[in-house]
């Protein structure tokens, strides 16, 4: 009875020493030590049970550290990314801001061109009616000549001394616009 019992205690251990310690590795493993091994080496179902827990943890160890190479890769490219795409930001508030001005700068040299078309408008407008006044006289003198040839000579005198001023008027404004031609030109 006394061997029986110090053979069941025997027994007992031999099984509750090995599945305690395999309790102890997988606690191990839950606070997330992968490195934890029971190193259990029988031929029994334990041994088949705990090798298997070892391929199983090794496996893990493997998958984790994987996934840690992994993870800090996809943190590197995810990094390079987002720098890359902070530099085409840059660029493109950059392009932005250069293209406000330069769209400034064509409102602005639009409104002055306008300004410059509204004055030539306006000086032709008073070119033309400066140079058909002399004309007009001219004309109007001439047809009364044409029309009377024989007025008095003192009134022929008179119209062709009108004519010939209103043709010099005209030659002086006609020789003025082409003065301010050639200014412009430079």
């Amino acid at each position: 009875l006394i061997l029986a019992a110090g053979i069941g205690v025997l027994l007992a251990t031999s099984i509750a020493n090995p599945l305690g310690h395999l309790l102890d590795v997988i606690r191990q493993l839950e606070r997330g030590n992968l490195r934890a091994r029971t190193g259990i080496i029988s031929n029994d179902e334990l041994g088949v049970v705990s090798r298997s827990f070892d391929s199983m943890a090794m496996q893990l160890e493997k998958n984790h550290g994987e996934l840690e190479d992994l993870n800090r890769t996809l943190e590197l490219r995810v990094a390079e990314k987002t720098e890359n795409l902070k530099r085409a930001y840059e660029r493109h508030e950059l392009s932005n801001r250069k293209l406000a001005v330069a769209n400034q700068e064509l409102e602005d040299a639009n409104r002055k061109l306008k300004e410059i078309d509204q004055m030539k408008s306006d000086f032709i407008s008073i070119v033309s009616h400066e140079l058909r006044t002399p004309l007009t006289s001219i004309k109007a003198f001439t047809e009364i000549i044409l029309m009377k040839p024989k007025m008095p000579l003192e009134t022929r005198d008179k119209l062709l001394h009108i004519m010939n001023n209103e043709s010099d008027r005209l030659a002086r404004l006609i020789t003025d616009i082409l003065d301010l031609t050639r200014i412009e030109a430079g």
